[in-house]
């Protein structure tokens, strides 16, 4: 082999953007609503806030290319909510004109939506918002005061995110630590909704290959992403199951780096040993046997000629358990 990539998830996992389980278990709510709106404070939640707390000028650029990747998808409205007027804060925050706006905590709408005069706050531009647009949920993310009773205001399939300071008390459902994390909610949030509306179809069945050591089971796909394994027993909770919830379920894949397509798949004979086959690139999978009570053993052998790409993200629980990937010497350690 050339080299091996390894991946630990989705970028900012392990780091200070992490996300918590509960907010990642949200996202993928959200993103398979019909008609998504997605409402932001604009300082504190998309403006970074200093260390005198003190807001900046601009928001963070991976936050704007998130709101404009929504706002480009069917059923998703996207809305900035500040408290700065109208006109101060569509010339500070340069947002793409498909993210609507509406200033002076709630009061002044830009000239793509109707105002009403029963919006006298942010909660209540949030209601204009939800009935102009038929939102069917509404994600709302704030980090600055005044915050509160639009949090208050939500309900049912709705989603509050409080930005900052996990000390300070909030009635939002959810928390994440600062503007960078809640860029890169907005940018899971956007790659979820896109592969939900646009159809991400699951592997047939049929075209699923089996692994058993007559004591666990497994099931890889045909490019060699293990779609199903529960550990330590066959019913127990899932560790990899993006079968049926997705990659946030658990995700563990191998592939060339030149993003070729799979040439074929084949068991050994007399075996439940796997080989998947890619120009220059080989994957072969089997459950050992003999292994001791509580213990599964998955073993995948990258053999070739081209550098490979390893994506490993395990998701305890079907995903619902919170989890913390440590680095060893002689590999990694997977809590959760």
């Amino acid at each position: 082999m050339q080299g091996v990539e390894a991946f630990h998830g989705e970028p900012g996992l392990l780091g200070p953007e992490a996300l918590p389980a509960d907010v990642r278990r949200r996202v993928s709510a959200l993103a398979r609503t019909s008609r998504l709106l997605v409402a932001c404070d604009y300082d504190g939640a998309l403006a970074p806030l200093d260390a005198d707390g003190h807001p900046d000028r601009r928001p963070l650029p991976e936050a704007v290319r998130a709101l404009r990747e929504l706002a480009e998808l069917p059923g998703t409205v996207c809305a900035v909510i500040s408290a700065r007027p109208l006109r101060d804060l569509a010339a500070l925050s340069r947002l793409p004109g498909e993210v609507r706006l509406v200033g002076a905590h709630g009061t002044e709408f830009d000239t793509d939506l109707a105002a009403d005069p029963s919006a006298h706050g942010k909660a209540e531009a949030l209601e204009v918002l939800r009935g102009q647009v038929e939102a069917t949920a509404v994600l709302y993310m704030g980090g600055g005061d005044g915050e509160e009773p639009v949090f208050l205001h939500l309900s049912g399939a709705d989603a509050g995110v409080r930005v900052g300071d996990v000390e300070e008390p909030s009635v939002a459902a959810h928390r994440v630590a600062d503007t960078p994390a809640a860029a890169h909610l907005l940018a899971l949030l956007a790659a979820e909704r896109r592969s939900w509306v646009f159809g991400e179809r699951p592997t047939p069945i049929e075209r699923m290959s089996l692994l058993s050591n007559q004591a666990s089971v497994a099931l890889v796909g045909p490019d060699a992403r293990l779609l199903w394994l529960c550990h330590p027993e066959p019913d127990s909770p899932a560790l990899f199951a993006e079968l049926l919830g997705g990659r946030s379920a658990g995700v563990f894949a191998i592939a060339p780096a030149h993003k070729g397509l799979p040439l074929g798949q084949r068991y050994e004979r007399d075996t439940m040993t796997v080989r998947t086959r890619f120009s220059r690139l080989e994957v072969i999978d089997y459950l050992a046997a003999d292994t001791g009570p509580g213990r599964t053993d998955l073993v995948r052998v990258i053999t070739g000629t081209t550098p490979a790409v390893v994506e490993f993200a395990p998701r305890p629980d079907f995903g619902r358990a919170p989890v913390r990937i440590t680095a060893k010497d002689d590999g990694l350690i997977v809590e959760g």
